[in-house]
């Protein structure tokens, strides 16, 4: 960062969390800790500067000044992992002089703090540090370096060492996320502007083709009653709204059972993300979305749905095509969240039917519901079946949903779960065990650190899932620091996976040393249990969008080629 004199036009608030605006550009708090001391003079003109950096929706420091006295206000909306530490930090800061020397009178009033989320979390309780008037201008960015070094402060004095280690690493992750954020994912230009410009005459081409009757789409438009007419025609027993509709909210999760419902659920998302859609470009003509490091209770990202191309329905994923002599390839964790479960459990025979192939198939062959030779081709409905029971149970849910969602009776369902238990005992042993340590211990937490907090109001389901899904989170993030520091181009992380960039020439090298580095990634933190990888690899001329899904080319792709027709 440059030196300079800040004018009243230099400084803006930023729409990010965490960051402020520096003569247009994006900073975070962390940059302004590690680069600069600005200098500014002390002068009447000083009285106009206005500062504010803000935290997501929420201004953590804000100071303006009158003549030569100032106000200052520092509101930090943090949280130490979802860990309500109020009272033990107020009790440790009185306890150092972290504050003595700051200004003169900076209330001790702070709560929940730790060093990751002073720039980068974004929910849990607000602290408030007030100061009143100071006798003599303070530098602005001195005032807000300063700020930053107190904070570090707390954080060191509440902190355990191991635990500051990681709050810094998490830290710098979301800095290398700025890095690939500003990146951006390649794109096909001429399709992005068809969306922007044609979208109604587009979707009219997508209705007339998926439903030329209109037993959904009536005049172009979803019509509920209509939808109720379909189902009960199907013989589909979906659940209904208090008023005695279908309930829309479970439309995906049905679509998962019951194929006649998948075109639906893709038209009825792209019949709203066509109109929400967000998606914009940088000036190289590639893709660009705020990533949303660290903004889950189990530390996931949370990208904008209207945003972010990955997001979207995947037809969307037609727009995401590499640049003349570069490929693109996603590196996949397969049944990431079974592996894990695996492994936190204990469970020694769900680890050996997660190393020996298809985990899905596996349990399909051990209640007796398809034959010892079956494969995912053959009996690929029973796979889907027994995918929707283990999922079903590492997010804890019980007979009734489990029945919802296969469309089977509530026995059916019940034989399932009670079938997935006897052959995987210690995994439901270790859930119960987890709901009774969360509620003794009022915390959950992973070895990274990462925690959150419990108390009466938190769900069975939450405390079941949120361990894999926190693990799942420090092996992502671990991957794409150890990819980024060894010069790998990674363009987005996803859920369980991660976008990359290589040239034609170097992909293969570039894929095997991705792949080297994830799968160690997982081992870390998995007591070196290897997860293992699907491969997507996209050239020139093709797109990300998989094979598999109807839309690739009858969605957007048919119906551009019409628009272009006409």
């Amino acid at each position: 960062m440059s030196s300079g004199t800040p004018q009243s036009s230099s400084w803006s608030s930023g729409n990010e969390l965490g960051t402020a605006k520096w003569q247009g550009q994006q900073i975070y708090l962390t940059d302004i800790i590690e680069n600069v001391q600005r200098a500014t003079a002390a002068s009447d003109d000083f009285k106009h500067i206005k500062f504010e950096l803000t935290f997501g929706a929420f201004t953590i420091f804000k100071a303006c000044t009158e003549g030569k006295k100032i106000d200052l206000k520092i509101e930090a909306f943090v949280m130490a992992n979802g860990h309500d530490a109020s009272r033990e930090i107020k009790k440790q800061c009185k306890q150092t002089d972290c504050f003595d020397d700051f200004f003169f009178d900076l209330s001790r009033a702070c709560n929940q703090v730790s060093l990751s989320s002073i720039a980068f979390s974004r929910k849990s309780g607000l602290a408030k540090l007030a100061c009143s008037r100071f006798g003599s201008p303070v530098l602005l960015i001195n005032i807000a370096t300063e700020i930053a070094k107190v904070f570090a402060e707390i954080a060191k004095a509440v902190l355990k060492s191991s635990e500051l280690n990681a709050a810094t690493e998490r830290a710098h992750y979301a800095k290398v996320i700025r890095r690939i954020e500003q990146r951006g994912i390649p794109c096909d230009v001429e399709l992005l502007q068809h969306l922007h410009t044609d979208s109604a005459a587009l979707w009219q081409n997508l209705v007339e083709h998926h439903d030329p009757e209109q037993l959904v789409y009536i005049n172009g438009r979803f019509d509920l009653r209509a939808f109720a007419r379909f189902v009960d025609a199907a013989g589909i027993d979906y659940p209904s709204t208090p008023a005695g509709l279908p309930d829309l909210k479970k439309l995906g999760d049905m679509a998962k059972s019951f194929p006649i419902l998948k075109d639906i659920y893709t038209l009825y998302k792209l019949d709203s993300q066509l109109r929400s859609q967000k998606l914009q470009l940088n000036s190289d003509n590639r893709l660009i979305a705020e990533l949303k490091p660290l903004a889950t209770i189990t530390g996931r990202h949370a990208p904008s749905s209207n945003s972010f191309v990955m997001g979207l329905a995947k037809p969307f994923r037609s727009l995401v095509t590499p640049e003349k002599g570069s490929v693109l390839f996603v590196l996949d964790y397969v049944a990431q969240e079974v592996g894990i479960a695996a492994v936190l459990s204990g469970e020694q025979a769900l680890q050996r039917a997660y190393l020996h192939g298809d985990i899905y198939l596996t349990f399909a062959k051990q209640i007796g519901l398809v034959p010892d030779d079956a494969t995912k081709q053959s009996h690929a409905a029973e796979r889907d079946l027994c995918k929707t029971v283990f999922i079903a149970v590492l997010y804890g849910m019980g007979v009734s949903t489990l029945a919802q969602l296969l469309g089977c009776t509530h026995v059916d369902a019940a034989e399932l779960l009670a079938g997935h238990r006897q052959n995987y005992p210690q995994l439901w042993l270790w859930q119960e065990a987890i709901i009774k340590q969360a509620r003794e211990e009022h915390e959950l937490r992973t070895a990274s650190g990462w925690r959150v907090f419990v108390d009466h109001s938190t769900k069975p389901t939450t405390l079941k899932n949120w361990p894999i899904q926190a693990v799942g989170a420090d092996i992502l993030r671990k991957a794409v620091m150890d990819c980024d520091n060894a010069g790998l181009r990674v363009l987005a992380p996803l859920h369980d996976a991660i976008m990359f960039e290589s040239s034609i020439e170097d992909h293969e090298v570039h894929i095997h040393q991705a792949q080297t580095l994830m799968v160690n990634a997982a081992k870390h933190w998995l007591s070196d249990f290897p997860l293992r990888l699907d491969t997507q690899l996209v050239f020139p001329g093709q797109t990300l969008c998989p094979t598999n899904v109807t839309g690739l080319k009858h969605f957007v792709g048919a119906s551009l080629a019409n628009l272009r027709g006409k």
